[in-house]
């Protein structure tokens, strides 16, 4: 029910989603800080990659908070939903597995990134020490000849946000590996706030 009415995704047949309680998630992330529940994201082309998108975020040390948590050293990947095809002529990437699932059923062709710099080999794009060509992640370093990539951003990306770059890095990189056009945007607000 809560995938229904937070985003509107029709669970029915969808084996790679699971909830799970404190106990099992922290089993899972190697922890014993987590004290919600949450939901497990495994991802269909990637099985062995997976988030658990927690239903109270978890307060870091330093004072910020966290929705999603992956186990320490897990590589990024694209998360593509069983009927989207990163081959087809458009493809739209956006940031959050949960988005991509709803565009998916709701007739899109959208894949996603774990975040603004999910498309690199770690997460941290503004400090990592490998050159953009050499971090990007597997699933995206591949033949893009012909191909046009929508790149949405999520609402709280303002042109002005210091992770703004992170889309116009992947561009040039769409771009080196033969895209034919790369186009950076952001998904609008929701009633709720932040997309």
């Amino acid at each position: 029910a809560w995938l229904t009415s937070k985003y509107g995704i029709s669970a029915q047949d969808i084996t790679y989603l699971y909830t799970a309680d404190h106990a099992q998630i922290n089993a899972l992330l190697g922890r014993q800080d987590i004290t919600s529940s949450g939901l497990v994201i495994h991802y269909p082309n990637a099985p062995e990659i997976f988030r658990v998108r927690l239903c109270e975020p978890l307060t870091q040390a330093d004072g910020s908070t966290a929705k999603y948590l992956s186990p320490a050293g897990m590589r990024n990947a694209l998360f593509v939903p069983p009927s989207a095809d990163i081959t087809a002529e458009e493809l739209i990437v956006t940031e959050g597995e949960l988005k991509s699932i709803r565009a998916v059923q709701a007739g899109l062709n959208v894949a996603a990134l774990s975040g603004i710099w999910g498309w690199r080999t770690g997460n941290s794009g503004l400090v990592d020490k490998l050159p953009d060509d050499d971090a990007l992640i597997p699933e995206l370093n591949r033949d893009w000849t012909g191909q046009t990539i929508f790149l949405l951003f999520d609402s709280d990306i303002t042109p002005t946000h210091k992770g703004r770059p992170a889309f116009s890095r992947l561009a040039e990189q769409l771009y080196r590996l033969g895209a034919y056009n790369v186009i950076i945007g952001n998904v609008p607000a929701t009633s709720g706030g932040v997309s």
